[in-house]
């Protein structure tokens, strides 16, 4: 009697084990299906308006790429483009933004935007 009983006791354990190793493991998928958004911040240079229009086109590409590649909406990637303004750049945002909206596509309103001196 006493072998059944310890198979039996042994079956318990391997059963209790198994059940345990299966919750951890659904655990883990359920944390290898978060998504984390990466910090942008870091990798799209500042644009300060007044570096001139090489520069504020490589920062119009720069940013475009970007969301291109990770699939960025339209109102996140203007939402980007116009956290990474500075100084003029900036300041240029803020008196002509409702100006220069009016209806165009992003690109077209940032490439606006960048050349407001020049138009």
């Amino acid at each position: 009697m006493s072998t059944i009983t310890t198979l039996l006791e042994q079956n318990a354990k391997m059963l209790s084990l198994l059940q345990q190793n299966t919750q951890v493991t659904e655990q883990r998928q359920e944390i290898q299906d978060y998504n984390v958004m990466p910090d942008f911040s870091k990798l799209i240079n500042k644009f300060d308006g007044e570096s001139g229009p090489i520069t504020a086109k490589q920062w119009l590409e720069e940013i475009i790429t970007f969301s291109l590649l990770h699939n960025w909406s339209p109102a996140f990637t203007y939402q980007m483009a116009t956290i990474n303004l500075i100084g003029a750049g900036n300041i240029g945002y803020r008196q002509n933004s409702l100006k220069l909206l009016a209806g165009k596509s992003l690109r077209e309103y940032l490439r606006r935007l960048l050349f407001l001196n020049q138009a």
